[in-house]
């Protein structure tokens, strides 16, 4: 700037836009170690689907004191999207991580009636888990992707439930009473 003025055209300078892109992440990744403490950033997010039986009896083995004679150590545990884990890849992932419950007390997913209109937070992702993909027949889109709505409309009265709420993709979403609701559950069982 101080040989060719505030607005030098790209032609002007010496180095390439892809080599001034370097010298930039190379800047930001000094500015970056040069920090005392770490910045406060967000984690990356593994939703894995085990039962609470499962997982305590997972703690209990771990800690060398199996209680549940009947436990099946063949189990299945799933992530989000289906991919099937052992209780112990489950547990150990679990335990790395932040264990978020996604039920009450009872082990029902959390139900808000009709106090709230949207699927949200820990509903939002409840839903998700269970459907996987969009429950129009057929439809493959992952649950992460689609829209969760009501099965019975707000408008005549369906609550912001669990078994009211279902993944749509956009397309389903839109053309949903086009088709009858489905039952609640998974959609590829």
């Amino acid at each position: 700037k101080n040989r060719l003025g505030t607005n030098p055209l790209t032609t002007d300078l010496a180095r390439t836009p892809q080599q001034r892109r370097i010298d930039a992440l190379v800047l930001m990744a000094q500015r970056s170690a040069s920090l005392a403490e770490a910045p406060v950033t967000s984690l990356p997010c593994l939703n894995v689907i085990i039962d609470q039986h499962t997982f305590e009896t997972m703690l209990a083995e771990l800690a060398g004191t199996v209680t549940d004679p009947t436990y099946s150590p063949e189990r299945t545990c799933e992530t989000e999207n289906g991919a099937p884990i052992s209780p112990r890849q489950a547990t150990q992932l679990a335990l790395t991580g932040h264990i978020r419950r996604v039920v009450d007390s009872h082990g029902h997913i959390i139900d808000f009636g009709r106090k709230k209109r949207l699927f949200t937070g820990a509903l939002r992702e409840a839903i998700m888990l269970r459907d996987h993909t969009c429950q129009h027949p057929g439809c493959t889109v992952p649950a992460r992707q689609s829209q969760i709505d009501h099965r019975t409309p707000w408008s005549r009265g369906g609550p912001t439930s669990e078994t009211n709420g279902q993944a749509l993709c956009r397309f389903h979403n839109k053309h949903k009473s086009d088709q009858p609701p489905r039952a609640p559950g998974r959609a590829h069982e």
